[in-house]
């Protein structure tokens, strides 16, 4: 079943970034987005989150359809005394989610804690009981190799947990570098 479906659609602000793209997003899908930077990548995101229009075709969302998004972080640092369960709580993140952090990593202090670890409680905040579809810009951004690999494998548990119906995100990471073959590829140029 599609999600979405955008058909035709040409993306941009005032002039189009890219045109013609087609694009479905359907129940299971992981779907990366990647391509050089000033592609359009995150342009496409917003489109598809009904954040701008397309500037020609058309996007058909199924009824009902809820989105979650995570936009991109350029800083990791905040002045606060803060743990990560805490985070979790004021998110109100079900427990059955909150198990994908270990229990000795929930006392961490924000600032204390790894960019792997960080991006995995940014991510549950985003998981609110209705999310059909989680929108990620750029997730792998202050992490390093082993933190890809435990962040990708914790994406893929939660699609295949059925925890959400699907992933969209954008990396400037190569699908090959990331080691799953239930990865569906959009690549702008």
């Amino acid at each position: 079943m599609n999600l979405i479906d955008a058909s035709n659609i040409d993306i941009g602000y005032t002039s189009p970034l890219q045109k013609g793209l087609n694009i479905s997003v359907e129940s299971g899908d992981f779907i990366l987005i990647s391509g050089p930077n000033g592609s359009g990548k995150t342009t496409l995101l917003k489109t598809l989150l009904k954040e701008i229009p397309a500037i020609e075709g058309r996007v058909v969302y199924n009824d009902g359809l809820s989105f979650s998004y995570l936009p991109q972080l350029l800083k990791y640092e905040f002045p606060i005394s803060i743990t990560l369960k805490e985070i979790l709580e004021i998110y109100e993140v079900p427990s059955s989610l909150q198990s994908f952090i270990p229990e000795d990593v929930l006392d961490l202090l924000w600032d204390s804690a790894s960019g792997g670890q960080r991006q995995k409680v940014l991510v549950l905040s985003r998981l609110a009981k209705t999310t059909d579809i989680l929108f990620l810009d750029e997730p792998f951004n202050h992490v390093d190799r082993k933190g890809v690999d435990e962040l990708m494998t914790f994406l893929l548990t939660v699609l295949e947990g059925r925890y959400i119906k699907s992933i969209v995100i954008i990396s400037h990471i190569s699908p090959q570098k990331l080691n799953s073959d239930s990865i569906k590829s959009v690549v702008l140029q």
